[in-house]
């Protein structure tokens, strides 16, 4: 069994009151708990590694079906595919945890590596879809917009890390007192 968790071992007809005190010090998304028999965790925990493994190997086959393709093809369309389906391997092991219960255990940056993760995801998704429907020759102006939107995504990613890494929310909140 993986993650987060501890046991509480009680003797039949045995009370405790034990208090917990949840606190996230990183991220502003929402979290779960639950209380559970270590039987029930095992086994939840067991199936959901389970299913997402089968997932990632399925992945897994068609990224290495893709290389090949691209070794005969040498087409960046091909080459864009295999970025998008890296970034979506990355993206589902982030959010259902697997990274985090099998293999960074100590990781805290996870729920920002999911919001990068997932912007950078759109960029390679969109660039994909432009490149595959041709929107530069089609649709000039569909393409524009989305050109757009995606620079604004890389500047909105670039300023998070120089807040995040200069510590510039810090001095924010003193000009907001």
């Amino acid at each position: 069994m993986k993650g987060q968790c501890f046991s509480i071992a009680l003797k039949p007809n045995e009370n405790k009151t034990i208090q917990v005190k949840l606190k996230k010090e990183i991220s502003f998304f929402e979290f779960s708990y639950s209380f559970d028999n270590e039987k029930t965790l095992s086994i939840s925990s067991s199936r959901k590694t389970s299913f997402i493994t089968l997932f990632l190997g399925s992945i897994l086959f068609l990224l290495i079906f893709n290389f090949i393709l691209y070794f005969i093809t040498k087409s960046k369309l091909i080459l864009k595919y295999i970025l998008y389906s890296i970034l979506t391997i990355l993206y589902i092991t982030i959010i259902s945890n697997y990274l985090k219960n099998n293999l960074f255990n100590e990781f805290i940056y996870f729920s920002e590596l999911q919001i990068y993760t997932a912007c950078f995801w759109f960029i390679s998704l969109s660039y994909f879809m432009m490149d595959f429907l041709e929107l530069k020759k089609n649709q000039p102006q569909k393409h524009k917009i989305i050109y757009y939107c995606n620079l604004l995504i890389i500047v909105s990613i670039l300023s998070s890390l120089v807040v995040l890494y200069t510590n510039l929310l810090n001095l924010l909140q003193f000009f907001s007192t």
